[in-house]
């Protein structure tokens, strides 16, 4: 337990950059130093704002990604590999290498991760849902993240005896050795 650090953001937190549709808000990086331009961060959350009806994916050879939509809907076509369309929450995982466009204006939420390292997005409803993460789950890794954004409403994250409050727009990291999440 003594080696996990818990990390709570709110909305003025953030680190937010124009790009050509739109608005990309930097919720973590990690390591925490890295940039996100010299590309040789292990993980990035991000959300953006997507305004215009059709745009270009920055290509991340080295990534892997999750996209999931927050509000709105649009079609991500992955050129000759497949076209998927997402509505609000639903996500679509696919290697940062493809040449990506996506069709509508939309808000989402991102997950980067270094090729040969594990990520995985989760979406809980907001309905009175309780969602316990087992440690055993991570047992083959050394190091382990979870992250909370708490999209609309408010939740409650509980980790070992701390607990945090999370409010609309607000957003919390839990970095730590796999072994301390019980």
């Amino acid at each position: 337990m003594e080696n996990i650090i818990i990390k709570k953001c709110t909305i003025n937190d953030f680190n937010s950059e124009s790009w050509a549709g739109g608005t990309a808000t930097q919720m973590a990086i990690y390591p925490e130093n890295e940039k996100y331009e010299e590309r040789k961060f292990l993980w990035r959350m991000s959300s953006a704002t997507v305004d215009v009806e059709e745009s270009d994916f920055t290509l991340l050879p080295d990534y892997d990604r999750v996209l999931v939509v927050l509000d709105g809907e649009t079609v991500v076509a992955h050129k000759d590999i497949r076209a998927t369309r997402l509505v609000k929450y639903e996500q679509e995982r696919f290697s940062g290498a493809y040449e990506t466009k996506s069709y509508g204006k939309i808000r989402d939420f991102n997950l980067m991760v270094r090729k040969g390292n594990q990520g995985f997005v989760d979406v809980i409803g907001v309905q009175n849902e309780f969602k316990e993460l087992k440690s055993e789950a991570f047992e083959t890794l050394t190091k382990a993240a979870h992250a909370f954004y708490c999209a609309e409403g408010f939740c409650i994250v509980t980790v070992n005896t701390q607990i945090v409050m999370l409010k609309e727009g607000e957003f919390c990291v839990i970095i730590g050795n796999s072994s301390d999440f019980n």
